[in-house]
């Protein structure tokens, strides 16, 4: 073996290949026939283990059954539990028949169940989502007040809940339908009423804010008592305003804390109302007073007068402070005492000299007239009379002629007179001015 040439050692190399290609081609052969059992065998076991492949088909049946039953639960009060319930059965039915084969007989059968129980399905899905919008609005609604734009949603979301059920068109379903319709649209009406309240609460608080801003403007501008009773009575209107309020709103928060403000605005207003009246009447009663003052003063009527001034000076110590009068009331303060003074004067004054009248009466009509007199405001006059004169002349004359009986007596009863008129003056404080029956001053006594 060791002189092996070349050429048996190629040859031995060749035919032990060919040996080899030779096994190789057979496994091959094998495995692909063994690969294509396989398949077929797949195949053959994948067509005949699907549902209803051959044969008669019973999950048409079933499904139809189970979805008759379903459909016969539904009913008007129906949870959104059980819808979802009954949608997942609904499901679970067209999964199963979703598996038949397109190479069965009972497919198209199977294809038109799933089309309707899809449109059930799909109605199913509608409601649960109009039911989510109502639980949207219900959540919403759920703690009050709302606002108006609150409530615009509340409304929407039963609007759009609405009109979800009322695009389904399904026997089966109409009674739940019909139910939640009412129900909806009864809801619906309540946010509309809702959302109407609270406007009309915003409304009637925009309305008071602005009478009390008003108000406030006017109080600081008031120049009479009507102006008062303006404000008075816009208080009022924004009282009635504020009470009709509707519960529930946004507004009625502050209703309570405005009530009890504006009622003591008007209070308020009220007590100023009332001191500005009393001092109005007082003021009438005291122009009254000044005029019949000023009338008697006119005609001397000085009793009349001090007593007028007396009662003016009273109402004025019952006069209110700081009314709107205040100005007119510091004039009064100031001139009334000074008129009552002055009217007390002008009376003490008149006393006198209708005393002075009574003395000189006396004085001039004693035992027979010798004088006439006049009071004055700042003299007395007395004038004597021409018989006076001829009998003091004539006494004087006997006196001359020796005939003395008269003489002490004339003297005397002059040196009376002149003490009287003396007295006169001096206790009346007033000149007293002795005149001729010509008119000529004899003599002047201060």
């Amino acid at each position: 073996m060791d002189n092996l040439s070349d050429k048996d050692i190629s040859l031995e190399s060749e035919a032990t290949a060919g040996e080899y290609k030779s096994n190789n081609f057979s496994v091959g052969i094998i495995s692909l026939i063994i690969g294509i059992i396989f398949t077929i065998g797949g195949g053959l076991a994948f067509y005949f283990t699907r549902p209803c492949a051959v044969g008669e088909c019973s999950l048409i049946p079933e499904a139809q059954e189970s979805v008759d039953n379903s459909l016969l639960s539904i009913n008007e009060d129906m949870s959104k539990i059980e819808l979802e319930e009954l949608q997942l059965n609904l499901i679970a039915v067209n999964l199963r028949l979703g598996n038949i084969p397109s190479w069965s007989k009972s497919y198209d059968q199977a294809q038109t169940l799933i089309i309707e129980n899809q449109l059930i399905i799909d109605d199913l899905e509608t409601i649960l989502q109009s039911l989510q919008l109502r639980e949207n609005a219900q959540n919403m609604s759920a703690e009050l007040p709302l606002s108006m734009d609150e409530w615009t949603r509340v409304e929407n979301f039963w609007i759009e809940a609405i009109a979800l059920i009322e695009s389904i068109n399904n026997p089966f379903l109409t009674p739940w339908i019909e139910n939640k319709l009412e129900e909806y649209n009864d809801n619906l009406v309540v946010a509309k009423d809702s959302f109407e309240q609270e406007q009309m609460g915003d409304q009637l608080l925009s309305e008071v804010k602005q009478i009390a801003q008003q108000n406030e403007e006017l109080n600081n501008n008031i120049s009479s008592l009507e102006e008062l009773k303006i404000v008075e009575s816009n208080w009022q209107k924004a009282i009635e305003k504020v009470r009709e309020i509707p519960l529930l709103t946004t507004a009625e928060t502050e209703k309570e804390n405005l009530l009890e403000e504006y009622n003591q605005y008007l209070t308020q207003i009220r007590a100023t109302i009332r001191q500005e009246e009393i001092a109005n009447n007082l003021y009438g009663q005291i122009q009254n007073k000044i005029i019949q003052a000023q009338n008697a003063q006119t005609n001397n009527q000085w009793t009349n007068a001090v007593n007028y001034w007396q009662e003016i000076n009273n109402l004025i110590s019952q006069f209110p402070e700081d009314t709107l009068k205040q100005p007119q009331l510091e004039s009064l303060k100031q001139s009334a005492p000074e008129n009552l003074s002055q009217a007390q004067e002008e009376l003490k004054q008149a006393i006198n000299r209708n005393n002075a009248r009574e003395e000189l009466a006396k004085i001039c009509e004693g035992s027979g007239k010798i004088c006439d007199y006049s009071v004055e405001t700042n003299r007395i006059k007395v004038t004597l009379t021409s018989d006076y004169l001829r009998n003091i002349a004539r006494i004087a004359e006997q006196s001359t002629n020796g005939v003395n009986n008269e003489t002490d007596v004339l003297i005397n009863h002059i040196n009376q007179v002149e003490k009287n008129y003396r007295y006169l003056s001096s206790k009346y404080e007033m000149p007293l001015e002795v005149y001729n029956p010509q008119q000529k001053l004899i003599v002047r006594y201060d």
